[in-house]
């Protein structure tokens, strides 16, 4: 393997999960055990795909944070996916943050 792994391929997905006997903590945003219960709910996961096979993944986010993908997607394909600061920025930069 060599120093670079160029990006050929960015995916997002959205799907939906269900955990059991967990329901939604009334105070917050987490969790709390519930015998029989079920929360759904949906998530969505990253994928990066490289020329050299490896594939890295991130699970989390809201759809809506997913809306500005398509700003800045395309110019990462080809990009050194080892090269996280530059497209962190590059990110940034498109999305206007």
């Amino acid at each position: 393997m060599g120093n670079e792994l160029a990006i050929t391929k960015i995916e997002v997905r959205e799907f939906e999960s269900e955990v059991r006997d967990c329901a939604p903590e009334p105070t917050n945003d987490g969790m709390i055990y519930s015998p029989g219960s079920i929360r759904k709910g949906s998530r969505i996961v990253l994928r990066i795909y490289t020329d050299e096979g490896i594939t890295g993944e991130y699970l989390g986010g809201q759809s809506v944070e997913y809306a500005g993908f398509p700003k800045f997607v395309k110019p990462l394909i080809g990009k050194n996916a080892l090269q996280r600061e530059l497209i962190y920025n590059d990110a940034r930069v498109a999305l206007r943050q």
